[in-house]
């Protein structure tokens, strides 16, 4: 299924007005890398919360940080966020009883398992 926009609901950058909306996934990224670029060398990463429209008008609405390093493709930050709470991507600092807790709820949740075959997780 594929994303047919992204709204860029707010940002902390001052590349892009809050509302703003792209008529496709790659325009967005583009937005992510000039971001990016603007990150470098700073210390710590610069917040954007957005609104993904897919073709059936099914709406998924994320945050994603970007750094110079990081956060520079809105789908793989989808398929990261949902993966995490599906219990199939436990980052390797975090305990796998923290981890476990975390995930108990989410992991076979109607909604989770929907998210993970619409993003092929």
């Amino acid at each position: 299924m594929n994303i047919t926009s992204i709204k860029i609901n707010w940002s902390e950058s001052n590349e892009i007005r809050d509302g703003h909306v792209f008529p496709s996934l790659e325009e967005a990224n583009r937005f992510l890398w000039r971001v990016a670029l603007k990150e470098k060398g700073k210390i710590g990463y610069c917040k954007v919360s957005y609104t993904a429209t897919f073709e059936d008008g099914e709406e998924y609405q994320g945050r994603i940080d970007v750094s110079e390093n990081d956060g520079h493709c809105f789908l793989e930050a989808m398929k990261s966020y949902v993966s995490f709470y599906a219990g199939k991507s436990k980052p390797h600092w975090m305990k796998e009883e923290q981890y476990e807790s975390l995930v108990k709820d989410s992991r076979n949740s109607a909604e989770t398992i929907e998210w993970c075959a619409r993003l092929g997780i």
